[in-house]
């Protein structure tokens, strides 16, 4: 009986007696065939309610590994103070207009003054929908107004 060889396009290359094909090369064994492997030698000896707790104790492991730092980043920054179309909150234009922040401070600014705001990047969900959300720590007026901005 003929057997053929593998990726071969010559028919004259199968044989009566093919040559057995080289063994491939194992990848090295990675840290999850490793902890498979010991999951599995040890689950053969549990009952199910113990295997659960094993991958439920091991997946927690993993994803407390994986989370990022918190991270927290000083704001400052000089611009005008307008109205957001929330009642409680505040927008800061920067003067080059490269940023625009929303803000809840008592007492507030006035509208279309310059005012140079201190603070950091708000964590967590916000009343105020517009523009980059921050906490403020300081703010003070530098004596500037605004331009009046034009209605649509």
């Amino acid at each position: 009986m003929l057997r053929p060889v593998a990726n071969t396009w010559k028919p004259a290359s199968a044989s009566a007696m093919a040559t057995p094909r080289p063994t491939p090369l194992l990848a090295p064994v990675t840290m999850a065939a490793g902890i498979c492997s010991v999951y599995f030698m040890l689950c053969s000896k549990m009952r199910h309610w113990e295997q659960v707790l094993v991958l439920a104790l091991l997946s927690m492991l993993l994803m407390a590994q994986q989370k990022p730092k918190f991270e927290i980043r000083e704001i400052k920054a000089t611009g005008c103070v307008r109205r957001a179309a929330e009642s409680q909150c505040l927008l800061l234009e920067t003067l080059d207009g490269a940023a625009t922040y929303t803000f809840i401070v008592a007492p507030k600014p006035e509208l279309n003054a310059v005012i140079t705001i201190q603070g950091k990047s708000h964590q967590g969900r916000s009343a105020c929908k517009q523009g980059i959300p921050i906490d403020i720590t300081d703010w003070e007026p530098t004596g500037d107004r605004c331009v009046e901005p034009k209605s649509k």
